[in-house]
């Protein structure tokens, strides 16, 4: 009847859905990854979260945890973590594991992220795998770790740290050439340490890859563009000597080396020590930063930021002023072990002479001529011409007084000498002839056929009769052609300095 209707007519309910249920809230994350206003993208991800979107949960827990929406809520963004984890949230599940790495619960942190892993979160790869490369809540196992990085293939991050297992034989047996696949595979992921990395393979022609600058420079320059610190450092190298294919731009090498150096990077940080050191460029000297940032590259093992830092001390040229023999001594102990660690001879021969010149006058600790003939001697086996000269120039000094050898021995002094002047010392001729002078050994022995003036070229070790040309810096190092003496330059600035009459630490007292 009429009086049982309703005076309205039901309204019908709409069929099209809200669009947080027709995709479990995926538009609303898609908006939330755009959105830049923290308090806006924090809305957005709740109103995902709400209609059930796993992901949300995760992005809305990192932004607690990093203080986003203002204080940091460690213990609600680790809540909403495990309750997004439990329903099978693989990030979610890594973020918490990471959390847990960072506060020493490692054998939480492992469950963590094997359960992300079987939620099929690739990234959770590598953690475990470095969670068994260093013991890490689990057995050391370098072999489980290198097979975890292998199982996250082909993503990007595991196959990178697999490559980095293949050139160190980190758990398998080292093969570069497979490294360098491996680098390839995730820089075309646009990976950017695997572009750094490959590029450093280019650089040194490892890898069964050509040598290439160039190829080395492509690959920096785009990880430079990711912020790689690594490739900022070795492209501002190419930058600053004119490498690579690039013209010689030292503010666009400054311009590098500034982020790289302060992230950490230590040849970025012995780089721009340099510079400052000299003032080069339009850079005004600053011995203090110099100083400031040889130390921190040397507390890296750096070798040679080690030996020019003890050198600064060695000179009185570091910030507190006067020399500092002691100082100097303990950082060319340290460059020789560094050294020694990555193969530098040039670094150990010239820490070796330096400590030895130290150590042969009583500075900065103990006198002991025996000992310092030994540095010598180990000096002019290392095999570098500069280094050389000044190791047998001091050697055939000690021959010469019976100290720290056998016995006196001239004949032992002027081959000493003699290989001195071969190699460029700019006191052998000198000693030579005050023996003569002296009527210690006649002209006859100095002129005698052991006795002939080789000279050998620094750069490519060209020996010949004929004189050479001496670095002006330093007058030291002797090269056959411009080309070599260029070509040696980056090597060879470590250890130029110039020749300072009034200060030459390297000259032994009679």
């Amino acid at each position: 009847s009429a009086a049982t209707r309703p005076t309205t007519m039901p309204r019908q309910k709409s069929t099209k859905k809200k669009p947080r249920q027709e995709d479990g809230g995926q538009a609303l994350y898609d908006q939330a990854l755009e959105e830049k206003t923290p308090s806006v993208k924090a809305t957005l991800l709740r109103r995902a979260m709400k209609a059930g979107h796993l992901e949300a949960h995760a992005e809305y827990g990192l932004m607690l945890c990093e203080g986003r929406l203002g204080r940091s809520d460690v213990k609600e963004a680790l809540r909403i973590w495990r309750s997004a984890g439990d329903r099978g949230c693989g990030r979610s599940n890594y973020l918490a594991g990471v959390l847990a790495k960072q506060s020493g619960h490692y054998e939480v942190a492992t469950k963590l992220f094997t359960k992300s892993i079987d939620n099929g979160y690739p990234e959770a790869h590598v953690d475990l795998g470095i969670m068994y490369s260093h013991g890490l809540g689990v057995e050391a196992d370098l072999v489980k770790a290198a097979e975890t990085f292998r199982r996250g293939q082909p993503h990007a991050d595991p196959t990178f740290s697999l490559a980095i297992c293949y050139q160190e034989g980190a758990g398998v047996e080292k093969d570069e050439v497979e490294a360098a696949r491996l680098y390839k595979l995730a820089a075309a992921q646009g990976h950017g340490r695997a572009m750094t990395n490959l590029g450093n393979m280019y650089a040194d022609g490892e890898g069964g890859l050509e040598k290439s600058e160039e190829e080395a420079v492509k690959l920096w320059k785009v990880a430079a563009e990711k912020g790689v610190p690594e490739a900022q450092g070795g492209l501002g190298r190419c930058y600053q000597y004119g490498s690579g294919g690039l013209k010689p731009d030292l503010d666009e090498a400054l311009r590098l080396y500034r982020p790289a150096a302060e992230a950490g990077v230590a040849s970025a940080q012995f780089d721009l020590a340099s510079l400052l050191e000299d003032g080069r460029g339009n850079l005004q000297r600053d011995i203090v930063e110099a100083a400031r940032l040889y130390q921190l590259a040397a507390d890296q093992g750096h070798a040679t930021a080690c030996l020019l830092l003890g050198r600064m001390h060695d000179e009185g040229e570091h910030p507190g002023g006067g020399p500092d023999y002691t100082a100097a001594r303990d950082l060319y102990h340290r460059a020789i072990t560094a050294g020694e660690k990555d193969d530098n001879a040039y670094d150990m021969a010239y820490a070796s002479v330096w400590l030895g010149s130290l150590i042969e006058r009583g500075l900065g600790g103990h006198q002991d001529f025996d000992e310092a003939a030994k540095l010598y001697r180990r000096a002019i086996i290392f095999g570098s011409p500069g280094a050389t000269a000044d190791a047998a120039y001091h050697l055939g000094s000690l021959y010469e007084r019976g100290l720290g050898v056998e016995t006196l021995d001239l004949d032992e002094a002027l081959h000493y000498y003699a290989m001195a002047d071969e190699h460029g010392s700019p006191d052998a001729e000198d000693a030579i002839q005050s023996l003569v002078d002296r009527g210690l050994i006649s002209s006859s022995d100095k002129d005698h056929q052991s006795y002939r003036k080789i000279r050998v070229c620094a750069n490519c070790g060209l020996q010949t009769y004929e004189k050479l040309q001496k670095c002006a810096r330093c007058r030291r190092a002797q090269y056959c052609s411009r080309e070599c003496q260029k070509e040696a330059w980056p090597a060879h600035r470590a250890v130029c300095h110039r020749r300072s009459a009034k200060q030459d630490l390297l000259t032994v007292p009679k």
